[in-house]
C-alpha cells in the first residue's frame, strides 16, 4: 500500500489524477463507494467533495481536473442523463478526446442505466451487473495492465469480493500501493509511530522518501488494526 498527500490541482500542479468521476449529486452514495474503492487498490480518484474546498469555483476547479486528469469516468444514471451540468461535462470530455486524438471517456454505468448519446458505441464497464467485475476491469485499465490479460482473468476467474479483486491485480502486476488522503496520511503517520515498538515488522515495512510520500506494504494496514482494534486512530482510518 501507498499513502500520498494529494497534491491540489492549479497552474504549477504536476499531478495527474488516473481518472475524474463525472456524476450526478443524486448519485452521490454510488460514486463515493466506487472512488474509495478504486483507492484501495491504489488509484488516485479525483472527486469534488475530496478537493474543492468551500469558497472555490466549481465550474473553474472540476474544468482544471476534467483537463489535468488521464481518464474521465462517466458515472452513467438515469439521473445523469437529465441533468445539463453533467451534460457539460461529458461534452468538455468529448472536446478533450477531439482535440488530444485519444480515448479519454470511460463509461461506467449504474442502475441498469442505458448509454448517452455521443457514446453508445463504445464499450462501456456495467457495473449494475457485477460490481466486483467491473471494479477490476477498472482499476487493471488504470494500472495499465495488458488488455489480453486482464480478459482471461475476467473470463476465467470467480471475482465475488474485494480479496479477489485484490489478488487478481496482484496478479496483473499492481505492487499493493494504495493512495489516500492529507487527513489520513497524517492519521497513518501517528498510529504507524505509535505502533513502531509494537510490531517488529513495522519499522522494515515503512520507507519515507524525501517528498513526504509514506510507503508501506498491503499487509501491513491490517496488522495495525488487528493489534490495536480500539484505538481512536484505527476508527478514524478504518471505519465507514
Amino acid at each position: 500500500m501507498k499513502t500520498i498527500r494529494r497534491e491540489r490541482i492549479d497552474e504549477s500542479s504536476d499531478r495527474i489524477p488516473h481518472i475524474f468521476l463525472s456524476h450526478n449529486h443524486n448519485n452521490k452514495s454510488i460514486v463515493r463507494k466506487l472512488a474509495r474503492d478504486l483507492n484501495k487498490f491504489g488509484i488516485d480518484v479525483w472527486l469534488d467533495e475530496w478537493e474543492i474546498k468551500v469558497g472555490e469555483s466549481l465550474h473553474k476547479s472540476i474544468g482544471k481536473a476534467i483537463e489535468k486528469s488521464k481518464y474521465i469516468g462517466i458515472a452513467i444514471t438515469p439521473e445523469f442523463v437529465k441533468s445539463d451540468w453533467c451534460n457539460d461535462e461529458l461534452i468538455q470530455a468529448l472536446a478533450r478526446e477531439k482535440r488530444e486524438r485519444k480515448t479519454v471517456i470511460l463509461p461506467l454505468l449504474f442502475k441498469q442505466a442505458k448509454s448517452l448519446p455521443f457514446i453508445d458505441d463504445r464499450l462501456y464497464l456495467d457495473f449494475s451487473y457485477s460490481y466486483f467485475k467491473s471494479l477490476t476491469h477498472l482499476c487493471a485499465l488504470l494500472h495499465e495492465a495488458n488488455p489480453k490479460i486482464i480478459s482471461s482473468y475476467l473470463n476465467f476467474e470467480p471475482i465475488e469480493n474485494y480479496r479477489d479483486v485484490h489478488n487478481i491485480l496482484l496478479e496483473l502486476g499492481w505492487n499493493g500501493y494504495q493512495l489516500v488522503d492529507e487527513m489520513e496520511f497524517k492519521l497513518l503517520s501517528e498510529l504507524i509511530e505509535f505502533a513502531g515498538s509494537s510490531i517488529k515488522s513495522v519499522k522494515k515495512s515503512i520507507v519515507k522518501s524525501n517528498t513526504n510520500e509514506l510507503q508501506y506494504y498491503t499487509d501491513l494496514g491490517w496488522k495495525l488494526k488487528n493489534k490495536f482494534p480500539n484505538h481512536p486512530l484505527i476508527k478514524q482510518l478504518f471505519e465507514e
